[in-house]
């Protein structure tokens, strides 16, 4: 069995020319098995990759914190599940499943998960 890393499976899910159909709760529970996860609490997966859009699925423990940071571009999260709290200059932002955030270009942030989550993220980093 390919794990969601291997050279062929990551070639084929990141080939922009074909359509993609991705359970984000199903991806979010294998990246919960890696030892990454298990070490560090916290990982990602790239679903689709190209000059003006980014799109990751993610996963973290209760807890766990996501550095402060920046992004050129906007950035939309949605809650698969669990909750995240996200800091901003603007001040604390709690979501939960089924919650979407959207935040402006260049705003800087720290996000928290505050519940085991899975969350898809997507990113536009060169507009």
């Amino acid at each position: 069995m390919e794990s969601l890393r291997d050279r062929g499976t990551r070639h084929r899910r990141l080939d922009e020319g074909l359509v993609h159909v991705f359970s984000a709760r199903e991806l979010g529970g294998k990246l919960q098995e890696e030892a990454e996860y298990q070490r560090s609490g916290h990982t990602g997966l790239t679903l689709m990759k190209t000059p003006e859009l980014r799109v990751l699925v993610e996963t973290a423990e209760a807890g766990t914190v996501l550095a402060r940071h920046a992004i050129h571009g906007p950035a939309t999260l949605y809650l698969v599940e669990g909750e995240l709290s996200i800091d901003t200059a603007g001040g604390r932002y709690t979501a939960g499943s089924g919650d979407m955030v959207v935040l402006p270009r260049d705003e800087d942030r720290e996000i928290v998960a505050r519940k085991r989550c899975i969350f898809l993220m997507a990113l536009s980093p060169e507009s």
